[in-house]
Parts: C-alpha cells; structure tokens; sequence
C-alpha cells in the first residue's frame, strides 16, 4: 500500500484553495487591500502570498513531494486513458502501469519503476487513481464486434436512363467491366461502434488519395493479383497486430500531447 501523508494535532497547512490565492493576489495587485487584509479575508499564509505575488505563480501545488510523471504529464495520461475507453479500448492496471514507465522513460525522468518489468508499481498506480478522482477500477465490459468483407466498385459511371417525371430515386445497374473493384473489411457492434474500415486495392503502388475520406485509424493495402481477402489476409493480420501494440503503450502519442 502507498504512503499517505496524514496531518496532526490542529495543523492546518494548504487549508487554502487555488482560487482563494487567486482572489487575494489580485486584491492586492488591483490595490484593494493590503496583504495583511488579503490573508485574514482569504485565509492565504502571508508568507505564501508574498512568495507568490513576487513570482506571480497562481498554482497550488500538492504538499510533499511531486509525483513522478509531474501533474502535467498525469494529465496528458488521464486524458488518453478517456480516449481508449471511448473507442473500446480501456486499458487494464498492467497496461496503465506499463504505459506511465514507457512515458518516463521516453522523457527522462527520475523514477524507481521496475526497469526489469518495465513497468511502474501497485503503489504508483493506487496513488495516481488517489490523485485523480475521475478514473477508477470498474469491471469491464465484453463487446461482441461483427466482421465483414465486401466488395465496391469505383470509377463507374452511370449514363442517363428514362424514369418516370418527379422520382426522387432514380437507379440502374452498372457494369462490372466499366469499374474497379475493391474490397472493404468493415467491423462495428449492436451499440453503433465501429472499428476503422480496411480497404484492399488491385496494384502495386499506393496513393495518398486512396484514403481520402476514411475515418481516422483506417487502413488501406495494395495487391499486385487481385483486390480480393485472400491475397493479403497475412499482410493484414500483421498490420493489425501493429496497430494493437500502437494502441496499448501510446507513448509516442502522449509525449506529442
């Protein structure tokens, strides 16, 4: 279990709020009292307020020492673990474990994470859930996704055909040889939540244009022999195998946060 700090006897330290230090430096800054006044109406230590009024750090920092990803950091994580819980991917105590030592290691921080595991421990975790209340252990939830291979064709045209006068849906079939075909893997489940498309396109080279359009995250392959599943099945289990382990550490994301 991790240490936590309890005070004793009447000791009434950081009783104070951010705001109310806020408020009382800008009493005194805009001249409406003094700052003796300022701490009786604020409640400000007055060494605490003329240490702040002369460097002019409005923030309230934790008493004792810092966390070890800084609270800057711990931000950028808390709000990355939201964004993997929106697109069904929250991460367990292992992951969030791995991910803060991934994170101190890419910024060179001073730790005293488990450099063999590589991964921060219990302690760390439990202090960091204490710290911020809006996340919290909870049992997960499984979602079933469906799976599915189509097949679409583009740069066909369709011409002009008699209909009757007023339709507002006016169709006729087009030909396969006046088109490509390529084929889309698409993924979603019965809350409307969807897994990034993958297209496969016949050819050789890819082009930018090829993705224009596509939901974030999607992915989009080229075969030499056909447009069809078959032909690049391997290629798409190890990208999506890439893709995953992008998903889980998030490091490089984070850091650019």
């Amino acid at each position: 279990m991790p240490t936590e700090y309890k005070r004793k006897g009447s000791v009434c330290r950081g009783e104070w709020s951010e705001q109310d230090l806020q408020q009382a430096i800008e009493s005194v800054q805009e001249g409406r009292v003094g700052v003796r006044e300022a701490v009786r109406s604020f409640g400000v230590p007055y060494t605490t307020l003329r240490r702040r009024l002369r460097s002019g750090n409005h923030r309230k920092l934790p008493l004792g020492p810092l966390s070890t990803l800084g609270q800057e950091n711990e931000v950028k994580l808390v709000n990355h673990i939201k964004k993997l819980q929106k697109f069904g991917f929250s991460p367990s105590r292992t992951t969030v474990r791995s991910m803060a030592f991934e994170l101190a290691q890419k910024l060179n921080l001073p730790h005293k994470f488990n450099i063999e595991r590589r991964m921060a421990g219990y302690p760390w975790l439990e202090s960091f859930l204490r710290r911020n209340k809006d996340l919290a252990v909870r049992k997960s939830e499984a979602r079933i996704y469906n799976v599915d291979e189509t097949g679409l064709q583009i740069n066909n045209k369709p011409g002009f055909v008699i209909a009757q006068r007023g339709s507002k849906n006016v169709s006729a079939v087009t030909s396969a040889e006046k088109g490509e075909t390529i084929s889309v893997i698409t993924s979603c489940n019965a809350e409307g939540s969807f897994i990034p498309p993958t297209c496969i396109f016949k050819g050789k080279n890819q082009k930018p244009e090829f993705a224009d359009g596509m939901p974030p995250g999607s992915l989009v392959f080229m075969s030499e022999k056909s447009a069809y599943l078959e032909g690049v099945l391997e290629l798409i289990i190890l990208q999506t195998k890439k893709l995953m382990q992008v998903v889980q550490p998030v490091t490089v994301h984070l850091m650019r946060l």
